[in-house]
């Protein structure tokens, strides 16, 4: 009994220092920041790739109630972003070399501004891959398996910034 209240109570010390802190950018005391996030700017032959990026950022900086999406560029901060690179390559083959498998690999290149304009925060190593399958007989679907791959790959990537975007503000 004895033993279980000592436990008890470590465990409420623990969770009461357990060193978590509100942020000074994204406060929930604070008014809430503006955000600007045009269509990305795209260097590949992807056709829409930069309304997707633009897109799924969006919906991922939307979810945070600190940031008020804004459509105006007289927002606090304005989110510019360039599709650097999509590369395409076989990820599996057949043992008489067709490929089974391919994987998309896509790079961005994020810079956040501030109201002036000024470039306040830039990561240019956003990358990350994403396989699909090759159906040998069905062009169809494989286009359809690449667009799925392409999706998802553009949803974790627009993640992966707005978890770094946070990180970067929680600081600002």
């Amino acid at each position: 009994m004895l033993a279980g209240l000592a436990v008890l109570f470590g465990l409420c010390c623990g969770l009461a220092c357990c060193g978590y802190k509100v942020s000074s950018a994204l406060r929930a005391d604070k008014e809430p920041r503006t955000l600007c996030i045009p269509v990305l700017e795209n260097n590949t032959t992807e056709g829409g790739l930069g309304t997707l990026m633009a897109n799924d950022m969006i919906r991922w900086l939307a979810r945070d109630r600190r940031l008020v999406l804004s459509q105006s560029t007289g927002a606090d901060f304005v989110l510019k972003a360039r599709i650097v690179s999509l590369h395409e390559s076989n990820s599996s083959r057949r043992s008489e070399g067709a490929s089974t498998g391919k994987r998309l690999r896509l790079t961005l290149s994020v810079t956040l501004l501030d109201k002036s304009g000024k470039a306040i925060w830039t990561d240019g190593g956003f990358a990350d891959s994403e396989d699909y399958i090759v159906m040998a007989d069905d062009f169809q679907a494989t286009q359809e398996n690449r667009k799925q791959a392409l999706s998802a790959l553009s949803a974790r990537l627009a993640e992966k910034a707005r978890d770094r975007i946070e990180a970067y503000l929680d600081n600002f």
